[in-house]
């Protein structure tokens, strides 16, 4: 096979020399020059070309301050020639000056991550530099270029051992790598036509073990290029407690999502990928451009569902439905019809708190769109049920769990003094809502933390109940008692363990969890539809729209919103009360007391 291709740009012409050297004698690099890579003599024959447009492949090399203008030049030549393009910047990478890196070699291929791609990954975790680059580095970065030329022509041959396309190699003095991967950033998209489908959750089941979810979200994380920058064990007894840190998404956002992520589980492989997945959860939630949403009245939508509907504030505004507001599509659970949904409701942080204060509560991540849709639906069903049972005479009732790694958490829980009370909270909704409070009656602060977990199997909701307030203590224990004061809630008030928050939790009647449990358990799309059941048999309408960006997409993972309007929703600040939970505790033989104490929940 013959290729052709060109060697272009304003960077050191040792360089491109040293590029057209290894693609024209297709050799690989001389070792002593630290060329790392190795790769098995190809059969194809190249012919230099002066222009892009007639390459089969084409070398930019460049430096990081000339790098724009360099890249730009060529694109279009090459985007009309279907032709691969090898960047090599001295400097840095995506046009921006790196202390650690001498030179960056990033393949791009003719369909997928592009220069501005690069660029706007790297912007998100930039370092300034004033790098120098040696003549050793500019040999090297040539040859190694040249090779990733001829790698991307045998791709096409069909020799995936040879594929580079999307990848960001470095070097550093006399180091070649790490080899990163470029990521595509999202795009805005106007909700029109076909688009609109792409925000309809999707009913797919990727049946997974957690070493393949957990290697496609590892693909996150980057220092450099990452959707994640970096991760940290924070904790490791009683429990391992990972903390996980976003990108910052101004570049590609109106808003920065959410910075940190946590993650706590009885495995430390479970405990990484449950903060990866809430990272990658809270960055879907904030990546949008006010310009996607549908911007109009609620008159002029078709199946609108009204703020007006959504639990909020008495102080909240006199909402006016032919005021002009934010929308994006969605769909009503209860029967697949699509629907328009205020987007304040949807993304967080939202493009305006005008109606309620914002929170994360019904965002879900999964393997698939089945996964994510149970995460968001069983997390507005926890604490629509932790709200109605604080601020009631609801009496919880203690449940015993025999589940293995339940109990080796509890074991975790005593040997740092703590106890551990499972209570069950359900109200009408009949799904388990189980929560776990850790305490010691005496002795060093911190004294108690809650947590709380809903869903079709007991056993497992109960461990999830129990890791989430273990990693509400972990966390306390680390603010200390004074920082603890102000955090969000009334978190560090109830670590002194208050009566009133040992009279919630003390139980004098006791089920078992296995006493609670339907049989067979529902798994997948059953689990999701009895959910959904559940819900609409107490009257409740439940809406879902996907806000999957299209990199967390190419990861492996799907991410939903969740919205029950009705639900009595958590809050962290002032207090705030649907009709339900006036009502609802009535209908089982109790009263409301909406003017209780703030509640320990976090």
């Amino acid at each position: 096979m013959s290729y052709a291709f060109a060697v272009v740009g304003s960077g050191p012409s040792a360089a491109i020399n040293a590029a057209s050297q290894v693609i024209v004698s297709d050799m690989n690099p001389d070792p002593d020059a630290g060329g790392s890579e190795s790769n098995s003599k190809s059969k194809s024959t190249f012919i230099r070309t002066d222009s892009p447009i007639d390459a089969d492949v084409t070398v930019v090399i460049t430096t990081t301050n000339q790098a724009t203008n360099d890249i730009t030049a060529v694109t279009s030549e090459a985007l009309t020639a279907g032709s691969p393009v090898v960047l090599v910047e001295f400097g840095g990478m995506g046009g921006c000056s790196i202390d650690e890196v001498d030179a960056a070699i990033t393949a791009f291929p003719v369909c997928g991550p592009t220069f501005e791609t690069l660029q706007t990954r790297v912007i998100a975790a930039r370092s300034s530099s004033n790098t120098e680059f040696t003549d050793r580095v500019i040999i090297t970065a040539g040859s190694l270029a040249g090779q990733r030329a001829v790698a991307m022509c045998n791709r096409s041959d069909g020799d995936s051992d040879s594929d580079v396309s999307g990848t960001v190699l470095e070097i550093s003095g006399t180091t070649v790598g790490p080899e990163r991967d470029l990521i595509d950033i999202p795009e805005v998209s106007t909700h029109s036509g076909d688009v609109v489908e792409q925000f309809i959750p999707q009913q797919t089941t990727r049946n997974v073990d957690l070493e393949v979810s957990l290697s496609r979200a590892e693909r996150a994380v980057d220092d450099r290029l990452g959707i994640i920058t970096q991760v940290g064990e924070r904790e490791s007894f009683p429990a391992p407690y990972y903390i996980a840190q976003t990108a910052s998404t101004k570049s590609i956002s109106d808003v920065r999502a959410v910075e940190f992520a946590a993650g706590v589980d009885i495995d430390w492989n479970a405990a990484y990928m449950k903060a990866l997945g809430e990272a990658l959860e809270r960055y879907c939630a904030g990546v949008y451009r006010t310009e996607m949403f549908i911007t109009a009245s609620e008159h002029a939508q078709n199946g609108p569902v009204s703020p007006q509907q959504f639990v909020q504030p008495k102080e909240t505004p006199t909402y006016d439905p032919s005021t002009p507001i934010s929308w994006v599509p969605g769909v009503d659970l209860s029967n697949d019809e699509r629907v328009t949904l205020p987007a304040t409701f949807v993304y967080h942080p939202p493009p305006d708190e005008r109606y309620r204060p914002a929170i994360t509560t019904g965002l879900g991540l999964g393997n698939g769109g089945v996964e994510a849709l149970r995460a968001g639906l069983s997390e507005v069903i926890e604490r629509d049920a932790a709200m109605l049972a604080w601020y009631s005479t609801f009496e919880p009732i203690e449940l015993t769990v025999d589940d293995e790694q339940y109990q080796t958490l509890c074991q975790r829980a005593q040997g740092v003094g703590l106890n551990v009370q499972t209570i069950l909270l359900t109200q009408d909704i009949d799904i388990p809502v189980i929560a776990t409070a850790v305490y010691r009656n005496d002795g060093e602060w911190p004294r108690f933390a809650i947590g709380s977990a809903a869903g079709l199997d007991p056993f497992t909701t109960a461990q999830g109940s129990l890791t989430e307030a273990l990693q509400n203590w972990m966390e306390l224990r680390a603010m200390g008692e004074d920082d603890a004061s102000d955090a969000a809630g009334a978190i560090g008030e109830y670590a002194t363990f208050p009566d009133r928050a040992r009279e919630f939790i003390m139980s004098e009647n006791t089920i078992s969890a296995e006493d609670i449990a339907p049989s067979p358990i529902p798994t997948g799309e059953h689990a999701v539809q009895s959910l959904i059941d559940r819900v609409i048999e107490v009257d409740l309408d439940v809406y879902a729209t996907r806000i999957t960006t299209r990199d967390v997409s190419k990861l492996g993972f799907e991410v939903v919103r969740v919205l029950i309007p009705r639900a009595q929703p958590l809050f962290q600040q002032n207090s705030f009360f649907g009709e339900r939970a006036r009502n609802i505790p009535r209908e089982f033989g109790f009263n409301s007391r909406l003017d209780r104490s703030f509640h320990p929940f976090p």
